[in-house]
């Protein structure tokens, strides 16, 4: 029976197919190449090329000099601005000095009157005819008064320095007397007009006694 035993085949166990090793074939090795050049590609370089850092001083030195040109420019306009004003100030000046020429030649004839040949009447004649020649070339230069007599008493243009009591034919509130003359030109008042108003006069609320009584 031992001897029959040993005489059996035995069964084959069935072949199993070599499998290929993935290092030695590569594999894993292409994987992490792929997934490590992939890494790299996505991170951007920190320190900047040479050509860009020179493109950057190339652009900030054309803002610097750009920003030292409009300043220049600015300072020259403004320079050119103070002169043209200065100008027209003093073609202004001189303008109104012409315009009051006459009038001075006019208050040199009546100061240059021989005291023993002169009147009052033409001292007084002379001095009104100049008055009257500086208030033409005043509205010449679109000045005018803003206060006269009999008009109605306005805050913006007179300057009460005192009251008197209204007349029976005149109103309250309306210029008695113009100590000192306002003028205006254009739009802007040059000097408020110094006036005195007539008001009605208060009473003490005391009743007068009658005569009856």
């Amino acid at each position: 029976m031992f001897g029959r035993g040993m005489s059996k085949k035995r069964k084959r166990q069935p072949e199993v197919p070599e499998q290929p090793d993935p290092i030695e074939d590569g594999a894993l090795d292409g994987a992490g190449m792929e997934d490590s050049e992939g890494e790299d590609a996505a991170e951007p370089s920190a320190d900047p090329s040479e050509e860009e850092i020179r493109r950057l001083q190339e652009e900030l030195s054309d803002a610097n000099d750009r920003i030292l040109r409009i300043a220049a420019e600015f300072d020259n306009y403004k320079k050119r601005t103070i002169r043209e004003q200065t100008a027209a100030r003093a073609r202004a000046q001189g303008e109104v000095v012409t315009q009051l020429l006459e009038a001075l030649d006019d208050l040199e004839r009546v100061v240059g009157l021989e005291e023993s040949d002169a009147t009052v009447h033409d001292v007084v004649m002379g001095v009104h005819m100049v008055e009257r020649k500086l208030q033409q070339e005043l509205e010449t230069l679109g000045t005018e008064r803003v206060a006269w007599e009999g008009e109605v008493f306005d805050p913006n243009f007179h300057e009460a320095i005192g009251a008197l009591p209204v007349p029976e034919d005149k109103e309250p509130g309306t210029i008695a007397t113009v100590v000192q003359r306002g003028y205006r030109l254009g739009d802007t008042l040059l000097r408020a007009a110094r006036v005195l108003v007539y008001i009605t006069p208060e009473t003490d609320g005391v009743d007068e006694p009658s005569e009856e009584a």
